[in-house]
């Protein structure tokens, strides 16, 4: 078929660009008398993408172009314009721009940037690993493309490796809102009970037929940072959709617990959209984390384009893409087969007038041509295709050499990677070329969570290159039974629990009911939980401390019952007093008012009442001895009157035999 190259107002014939981009009656179009289209990239499910030349502004473009098949379905007309009006509105750094989408011929068409340096999903195709800078920069970015169309209500649904693109600077760009809508509107997919996305990056609301929510878009960002950084999805199926539904089943373990950035992955593929974090929280902690990394490497030599780049890999994984050697199907992994379609064909391309660098048109060197002829020269002309019968021998050959050497290295020992962290075991399996590494995780009692119990086929095996390896990573310990202590003495439980690996965290309340150091409550019980984690009990300090009440000046009884109701412990010591009636409290030894724990003892002092003694006959004695025995009976020494002088004790007042106070005093006369 020729090729019409609209120039001007005239047009010319480019036959060998036509024999390189196939037959295809579109090449060559012009539409709504601007976009001249230049070779056909590729197709998918929703259209036909091509590489075209905007000649009113004279730039090059992506062209979508919506397939003969669905021209007539209404629904799906009415979804791809929705589909151009929605991703026009959004203009951010990292979403691939829309400049214009209209209809020729009764056709819809879409017209986009053109992004020269392929997709991610390219770069793993060339063997490409990234390194934990790049991957943060690439999760930074997306997700500020992400807070910012959902912060306008438009979810993108689809996020993948194959819709994330480079521009010329590498800097990431989201492609492919075709399935976006307002978050208060249901796509016509939705209704009609459809899942749309692609089931290797579905949320797990997407893939049990729910509406799609912001945390959809996170989780599947999440999947393809996990994939990013650790080599693959944490996900086994042998078919595309048994791939979704896997993670309906198993919560993501944590290959590695200790890395803050893992630990953010692992929070954004939370099986509960309401418990992911929002793509502006993600945002802001990733750009923390590129504060604190190095600044990472160019995805691309000299930070261009890379050494074989496919630009419009971009627009759907289920796209058959031409004119990349390096993306043929039989270097797909099953899964990206799976999403690309029916593979790939390379082709060769030959330049357009007005457009002689090939390399715009992401061609490698190796498959570059020489330039087209001039307006003077007749195109087309001959080629010497007898050189094809030398040639060819030549070519099987080489091919049957390829073969017998593919098939002599194909199969690969697998190393023994345990006791390695996902991680490290997942780069060096993928490093000896095993094609697919995936992670099943399994409790175990020896091997530390996030490290490799071993794998299958196990170490010392051999695999085919495309054969797949599942590592067996540790989730630790498994649950352990936690059983009730109810009512129990908390030091008994504490023994039980911290030798089955448990931490203990006692809260301690006051209880009027509950004997102190006796468990009220416990947080979990009857039930397993995780080994070494925590068990929370609330243990009864017994009743919450009192006041003391003044019983100062209250019988003894009444004292006796006032404490007694309180909570305390008393006991009674008893002494005379001469102000305080008999049975009646003199003095407490806890001021009233105090707070004391319950059960604390108050000793209170009953009063005997006056104390009456006795006055002893010290008439006769000597004044010495009459003293001392005075005094030692609790008396006081009054007046000694001695007119006459004389040490003899003559008179005493008040006399013996008297009845006084304790402590009264006592005159005495003295003669010679």
């Amino acid at each position: 078929m020729e090729l019409a190259v609209r120039s001007g107002g005239r047009h010319k014939v480019g036959s060998e660009l036509a024999k390189a981009a196939g037959t295809d009656e579109n090449i060559g179009r012009v539409l709504s008398n601007r976009y001249r289209v230049v070779v056909r990239r590729g197709s998918g499910g929703a259209g036909i993408v091509y590489r075209a030349v905007d000649d009113r502004l004279g730039r090059t473009v992506a062209i979508k172009l919506l397939q003969r098949g669905l021209a007539d379905d209404l629904i799906f007309l009415r979804r791809f314009r929705d589909e151009a009006q929605a991703a026009a509105q959004l203009n951010h750094p990292n979403i691939m721009k829309v400049f214009d989408w209209g209809s020729d011929e009764g056709e819809p068409y879409l017209v986009m940037e053109y992004l020269s340096n392929g997709s991610l999903r390219e770069l793993y195709g060339r063997g490409v690993t990234l390194t934990t800078p790049q991957v943060v920069q690439i999760g930074a970015a997306t997700a500020s493309a992400l807070a910012y169309s959902h912060n306008r209500n438009f979810l993108h649904r689809d996020i993948k490796p194959a819709n994330l693109l480079f521009d010329d600077g590498g800097r990431v760009r989201i492609a492919d809102f075709g399935l976006v809508r307002a978050l208060s509107e249901t796509s016509a997919t939705e209704t009609a009970g459809g899942i749309p996305g692609t089931p290797r990056y579905m949320a797990p609301e997407q893939v049990e037929g729910k509406r799609s929510v912001p945390g959809s878009d996170v989780y599947s960002l999440g999947l393809v940072l996990y994939e990013a950084l650790f080599g693959a999805i944490p996900f086994q199926g042998d078919t595309p959709f048994a791939l979704a539904f896997a993670r309906l089943r198993d919560p993501v373990v944590n290959p590695n617990p200790e890395d803050p950035i893992a630990t953010s992955i692992v929070s954004m593929l939370e099986r509960e959209p309401d418990r992911r974090p929002s793509a502006a929280e993600i945002e802001r902690l990733w750009n923390g984390f590129a504060r604190d990394l190095p600044n990472p490497e160019p995805l691309f030599e000299g930070g261009h384009g890379p050494t074989i780049v496919t630009p419009e890999a971009v627009m759907d994984d289920s796209l058959q893409w031409v004119g990349d050697a390096g993306t043929a199907a039989g270097d797909l992994t099953e899964h990206e087969a799976a999403e690309q379609g029916d593979g790939a064909t390379a082709v060769l391309v030959d330049s357009v007038e007005g457009d002689d660098d090939t390399s715009a048109l992401g061609v490698p060197e190796a498959v570059r041509r020489t330039p087209a002829p001039s307006e003077t020269e007749e195109v087309g002309g001959r080629r010497p295709w007898w050189l094809l019968f030398f040639l060819l021998p030549i070519l099987v050959a080489a091919a049957l050499g390829v073969a017998v050497l593919y098939q002599h290295f194909r199969d690969i020992k697998v190393e023994n990677v345990s006791n390695l962290t996902a991680a490290i075991a997942s780069q060096r399996l993928r490093g000896e070329g095993i094609a697919h590494v995936n992670l099943a995780s399994r409790y175990s009692v020896s091997v530390p969570s996030g490290h490799v119990i071993g794998s299958s086929p196990p170490g010392g095996a051999n695999v085919h290159p495309d054969g797949s390896v599942v590592l067996f990573v540790s989730k630790g310990h498994a649950p352990v039974y936690v059983a009730s202590y109810q009512s129990a003495q908390f030091t008994v439980a504490q023994r039980a629990l911290l030798a089955k690996g448990f931490r203990v965290d006692p809260r301690y309340e006051y209880s009027p009911d509950v004997p102190a150091g006796v468990i009220m409550g416990e947080t979990p019980v009857n039930e397993r939980a995780p080994y070494h984690s925590i068990v929370r009990f609330v243990v009864s300090k017994g009743p919450a401390p009192r006041p003391v009440p003044n019983v100062v000046g209250t019988s003894v009884t009444t004292a006796e019952g006032d404490l007694t109701n309180q909570g305390f412990l008393y006991s009674v010591q008893k002494q005379y007093s001469n102000s305080v009636a008999n049975g009646e409290v003199i003095s407490q030894s806890v001021s009233a008012g105090t707070v004391l724990g319950v059960g604390s003892n108050v000793t209170i002092v009953e009063s005997l009442g006056p104390h009456y003694v006795q006055v002893p006959n010290v008439v006769g004695d000597a004044l010495g001895a009459a003293e001392s025995t005075l005094q030692s009976q609790g008396f006081a020494i009054g007046t000694v009157s001695a007119p006459f002088g004389g040490s003899i004790v003559q008179y005493e007042s008040p006399g013996a035999g008297q009845t006084v106070l304790y402590g009264a005093s006592v005159n005495l006369l003295v003669i010679p």
